[in-house]
């Protein structure tokens, strides 16, 4: 019989993702409805990327969501496995190592933190 640990919050590495917010929602950031439908874009583009993650054999799960129409959308994840946090960050600066997954690359490359998006 296999026994598995609980995963503590102590074992868990805590990081964030921005995600950036649209030219709409910035102009407008008490719209209920906007910042609605720009939550579920993000949360299913969390979704996607541990969808991708897990494939590859990596881990991450949803902590929380933030949003600050000054810096975008924070979303904050936790991962048990340090690299693989490491493994987000070089290929979010656009250095992906020869075994990271190559659709990664794509699904981060599609939302640039730099430009707003426009719904």
């Amino acid at each position: 019989m296999t026994h598995h640990q609980p995963l503590l919050a102590a074992d868990m590495a805590t990081d964030l993702i921005l995600y950036p917010m649209s030219v709409e929602l910035r102009q407008s950031p008490d719209d209920p409805l906007l910042l609605a439908k720009e939550r579920r874009a993000v949360s299913l583009y969390f979704d996607l990327l541990s969808a991708i993650l897990a494939k590859h054999g990596h881990g991450i799960s949803l902590d929380h969501i933030d949003s600050d129409p000054a810096v975008g959308w924070l979303i904050h994840y936790r991962s048990r496995d340090p690299v693989t946090i490491a493994m987000l960050h070089d290929i979010a600066a656009g250095d992906p190592g020869p075994s990271d997954p190559v659709e990664l690359g794509f699904l981060i490359a599609q939302v640039s933190p730099g430009e707003p998006l426009s719904v």
